[in-house]
């Protein structure tokens, strides 16, 4: 566990932590968030900034991504923010890295990903959206 400041939001799924050992960037684990690029996603950076930017939070890691960021768990005042931007429709639960969690954590993710669905909620706001896995690949493989 880690604790720090969010000194910047990257895109809805990638921040900066500052602590006393100097800045991180890091990766919310188990959601993957629309790239700036598509639809949707300048505002789902906008939600994690709301929620995080300036502020300080607790961070669980799990492990490094092939980009070198820690992959993490963020937690701000007992709240789950990774939870929060599959709540908010900021992000899509990314399955294939559901086998990290518990499996307690994996049915919350995914019963919130559904209620965002179902109410329609940012990215579900979209009759279609294009996950962003799906989106990067079509950008690699046009």
């Amino acid at each position: 566990m880690l604790l720090g400041t969010v000194v910047a939001v990257h895109d809805g799924d990638t921040i900066t932590l500052q602590n006393e050992s100097g800045q991180k960037k890091i990766r919310l684990a188990g959601i993957d968030a629309p790239e700036l690029k598509q639809p949707y996603g300048v505002e789902s950076r906008s939600l994690l900034r709301q929620a995080v930017l300036d502020k300080s939070v607790l961070v669980e890691t799990s492990r490094n991504d092939k980009y070198g960021r820690v992959i993490v768990k963020v937690t701000l005042d007992g709240q789950d923010i990774n939870l929060k931007q599959i709540q908010s429709g900021g992000a899509w639960v990314y399955r294939e890295y559901l086998k990290e969690f518990s499996k307690d954590e994996k049915a919350i993710y995914l019963a919130a990903e559904s209620d965002s669905k179902r109410n329609s909620v940012g990215i579900w706001n979209d009759v279609l959206p294009l996950a962003p896995w799906e989106f990067r690949r079509k950008k690699v493989n046009p």
